[in-house]
């Protein structure tokens, strides 16, 4: 079996032998380089980004570090109830800092 993405493989949801339908869940295979962020960003803000643009990224303890990432994408919906758009940013990632990790996003 391979995938359709270099990265790391996360879990293994068969054993060997186990049959599984089509659609069942079998690797889960996460990319983090790069890494990306996806921010929800209040609409005021987000009205002027735009991709390509960059943007400056700070990662939290234990090891803080600053970075340049680039924006890839903006949403086209808001989300009404927080006022906010969502703005994916695509970051180097060459120390293998987890996903999921708290950052913060400098526009």
């Amino acid at each position: 079996m391979t995938s359709p993405i270099d990265g790391i493989l996360e879990s293994i949801s068969v054993e060997k032998g186990d049959s599984v339908n089509a659609l069942d869940e079998v690797a889960r295979v996460v990319q983090i380089e790069p890494l990306w962020i996806d921010a929800s960003v209040p609409l005021s803000t987000a009205r002027p980004l735009k991709p390509g643009q960059t943007v400056q990224v700070a990662f939290s303890a234990p090891n803080p570090t600053r970075g340049e990432g680039k924006i890839i994408y903006l949403s086209s919906v808001a989300d009404a109830a927080s006022g906010t758009l969502i703005v994916r940013i695509q970051v180097p990632n060459p120390q293998a800092r987890p996903a999921g990790e708290n950052v913060q996003v400098l526009f």
